[in-house]
């Protein structure tokens, strides 16, 4: 008998959103969907394996609307035992239709940590805005990842 496949069994995990977004643990049938809302995968394979890795590690949430893959954001632990969003991606016809909500509420429900913390660049007006709404409150910034363009770190209190 052959092994389950990886993330096969989260499928069954997932949480709907009042906008019709389900969002559940990744499986390997959607690395295709996921690489293909990355832009920088499409030319590095660095970061493909990455997310093949992030993928079959469980760590890797989808979101779907009408049965396609949406957008995708990876939770590690490893960020000072606390929670992290490394990525987070929705495809561009997609964006500001409750989608990257929907991601960082199944996040918040998956962290193990008192808090979780994410980042992004200056220059994303509109991450660091849902960030806002979110509850989410700056803690710092570090200068030289992209130059010009600091990394803005947020973090917010889960409430246990």
């Amino acid at each position: 008998m052959s092994a389950p496949r990886a993330g096969a069994h989260h499928r069954e995990s997932s949480s709907k959103s009042s906008g019709g977004i389900i969002t559940r643990v990744a499986a390997r049938d959607d690395a295709t969907a996921v690489l293909a809302l990355d832009p920088v995968a499409a030319t590095n394979d660095k970061r493909r394996g990455r997310l093949l890795r992030e993928i079959d590690s469980g760590r890797c949430l989808v979101a779907e609307r009408n049965r396609a893959v949406v957008g995708y954001a990876v939770l590690g632990h490893d960020f000072f035992d606390q929670g992290f969003v490394h990525l987070l991606h929705v495809g561009p016809v997609h964006r500001r239709k409750g989608v990257a909500v929907a991601l960082f509420s199944e996040m918040e429900k998956r962290c193990a940590a008192a808090k979780i913390f994410s980042s992004t660049n200056r220059s994303n007006v509109p991450m660091r805005s849902l960030m806002t709404r979110l509850g989410y409150r700056q803690v710092g910034f570090v200068d030289g990842l992209d130059e010009g363009d600091p990394e803005v770190f947020y973090m917010k209190h889960l409430g246990f």
